[in-house]
This record gives C-alpha cells, sequence and structure tokens, in this order.
C-alpha cells in the first residue's frame, strides 16, 4: 500500500522546468546570457548564484552546480546559497551530498526549521531513518506546528516498525492540519499492522477528505483484502480503476468474478 511522504521545503518558489511554459525558458535562458556578461565584469558571489538559480530552473544542473560552487568558494557563509545547492544535489540523486549541505546550514543557523526537516529528507532517502527521525524531532521543536514533519516522521517510524509511534505522529500532522488526508491513510496503515480495528475508519476519513484519489479507494479494498475485513472491496476497486487507476483491473480479475 502507498505511502504518502511530503517533499523538500523549497528554499524560494522554483519554476519547474515541466511546468514552464516555452516562452518562460526561453526568457530565462536569455536572462542566464545577460548574467554570463555581467559576471564577466562583476564576478561576485550574489551574481554567480543568481544565475546557478537560473539555469537550475531550466534544468541545467551541471551548470547551476558550477556556479553555486563559485558562490560557495567566494562567500562560504551564506546560507541561502549551501541550501539551493543541497536541492540541486537532490535532482541529480547526490543525497549524501545534500545532506552535507544542510549540515552547513544548520551550522549557520540552528534554528532553521527548514534545513533540519530537508536533512532529514535526504537521510530517509539514504535509509538513515534513525538520523531522520532526529532531524524531523528538532525541525518540531523549532515549529511545533509543522505538520509535514509529524508526517514524515511517522513514516521513518514506520519504516523502524514502530508504529505506535508513527500513529501519534500522524494524529499531530491531523491535529494541525485537519484535511491532510496522507496522514489519515498512513494512519490507517500502521493500525492496520498492529490489527487496530479503527483503520478502517482512518481509510473511510481520507476518502471523506479527498474523495477524487483513487489511490485511497485501491488501499481501503487492499485492507479488506489482506486483512480479511468484511467490506465491498470489489466497489473500491472498480471505483479506483474508473478514475484512472489501472493496478486496480488485475485485482478485479483475480477477486470480483
Amino acid at each position: 500500500m502507498k505511502q504518502y511522504i511530503v517533499g523538500l521545503i523549497l528554499l524560494f518558489s522554483l519554476v519547474s522546468i515541466a511546468q514552464s511554459k516555452p516562452e518562460d525558458i526561453a526568457e530565462t535562458k536569455e536572462k542566464i546570457k545577460e548574467m554570463t556578461v555581467i559576471i564577466a565584469g562583476e564576478p561576485t558571489a550574489e551574481n554567480y548564484y543568481s544565475r546557478g538559480f537560473m539555469s537550475y530552473n531550466v534544468g541545467d544542473y551541471k551548470n547551476a552546480l558550477v556556479d553555486y560552487d563559485l558562490a560557495i568558494k567566494i562567500q562560504p557563509e551564506e546560507f541561502d546559497y549551501y541550501y539551493s545547492r543541497g536541492m540541486l544535489k537532490d535532482k541529480i540523486n547526490d543525497f549524501k551530498g545534500a545532506a552535507d549541505d544542510y549540515t552547513v546550514c544548520i551550522m549557520l543557523n540552528a534554528h532553521s526549521a527548514k534545513a533540519y526537516f530537508n536533512r532529514a529528507f535526504m537521510k530517509s532517502k539514504l535509509d538513515d531513518f534513525i538520523g531522520a527521525i532526529a532531524d524531523y524531532s528538532e525541525c518540531i521543536k523549532i515549529n511545533p506546528k509543522h505538520f509535514n514533519a509529524y508526517e514524515n516522521r511517522g513514516i521513518a517510524r514506520q519504516r523502524q516498525r514502530l508504529h505506535e509511534e508513527a500513529i501519534s505522529d500522524f494524529s499531530g500532522a491531523l491535529n494541525i492540519n485537519p484535511e491532510f488526508y496522507e496522514a489519515a491513510l498512513n494512519r490507517a496503515l500502521s493500525k492496520a499492522v498492529l490489527g487496530k480495528k479503527d483503520a478502517l475508519d482512518d481509510f473511510n476519513l481520507a476518502i471523506s477528505i479527498a474523495p477524487g484519489d483513487p489511490e485511497l479507494y485501491y488501499n481501503r479494498a487492499i485492507y479488506f483484502i489482506n486483512y480479511k475485513i468484511k467490506g465491498d472491496f470489489c466497489a473500491d476497486l472498480k471505483k479506483s480503476l474508473q478514475m484512472g487507476l489501472n493496478p486496480s483491473q488485475e485485482l478485479i480479475r483475480k477477486y470480483c468474478k
């Protein structure tokens, strides 16, 4: 069954290359050329960083990394430079390098909840769930209303088979954000593992919050099937298939005669 994990906290509202219009990308590339001319006369850390940031936005991670490295070499105590480079390293699957950059961010600003959050996210990708839990905990200490940190810490605890603690985290996320259906689903998954009878209530809650998500119906059907819980799993599978979730078709053939 699918888990929902919240991704990195962005430093800025970055433009996604997949969502950018061709004209926006072309405009950014022109600005990169203009910045290159400026850098020839003013090779400052800020200018290198600006060009790197624009390169990142058009998906040119190689040149963005070169510029971030140069910016950091000139100005090695700038939080934003390490933070952005950490995000870039995540994009190129250098999770250890990204975690190292967020460590520097924390050294520069020990009260940055987002730096702890992002380092925790990298540690989870590196299967260091104990380290991730510690960092999410620090994030929550700094920002007790950070419901995404509760959610992700809960998932890290699930990976450690600490399901009671995970349930507590998902409840914490829902207390802060009652519309957080991902937390309701993940709480249902942990409750199911522990054999708690109210797991179904959380599957139902998730669906009531986000009735348009086919994976929620699919997950509830899997719960009915795997745990031999009485319920119309065929209706859930058929609904999820109607909503475009193709894996449901195989289960319909197998279980819904």
